[in-house]
Formats: C-alpha cells, sequence, structure tokens
C-alpha cells in the first residue's frame, strides 16, 4: 500500500495509519522533544544560579536575597548572563 503504514498497537493488533497522520505525529514529536531540551536547559541554568547564589551567600556572609542581587549586578556588568556567571563562579569553586 502506498499511502499508509502498519503499525502495531499495545494490544497486538495491526493498525493502518495514514501517511498523513504520521507526519503530523512526527512534527508534534519533535516540537515536544524541543521543548523538553529547552526546558532542560533552563533547569540546568536555574540550579546553577542556585548554586552560585549559595557560594556567594556563604563566601560572603549574605542573605540569599542580596547573593542574588550581587550575582546580577556583577552579571550585568561582565555583559553575561545571569547563569554564564553563575558557571564561573560554581567552576571556580
Amino acid at each position: 500500500m502506498s499511502d499508509v503504514d502498519w503499525y502495531a498497537d499495545a494490544g497486538a493488533r495491526w493498525t493502518i495509519v495514514p501517511d498523513e497522520t504520521i507526519r503530523r505525529l512526527e512534527v508534534k514529536v519533535r516540537i515536544l522533544q524541543e521543548r523538553v531540551q529547552a526546558l532542560e536547559r533552563v533547569f540546568e541554568e536555574r540550579t546553577m544560579i542556585d548554586r552560585a547564589k549559595e557560594l556567594l551567600a556563604r563566601r560572603l556572609g549574605l542573605s540569599e536575597v542580596e547573593a542574588m542581587r550581587r550575582l546580577d549586578a556583577e552579571s550585568r556588568m561582565r555583559n553575561m548572563t545571569t547563569a554564564e556567571f553563575a558557571r564561573m563562579i560554581v567552576v571556580s569553586e
């Protein structure tokens, strides 16, 4: 058959699925994969920022709020994102 693919579902029955449906599902899967990757990056950045904030607070005797302000201010002065500057702090530890 030219415009259909055969796929087995969980019940081991065979179902005919049109190619167009498969293509739409593949596009949706790619979009979801990209979203997952973006969320993983955001989570990694947030984790790095939190670790840097804790290090600054401990090193300089600051509260977490003060450490975050310092982190933000220093990253702006260096023309870096907060996550980039946080990574520098954590790596230097």
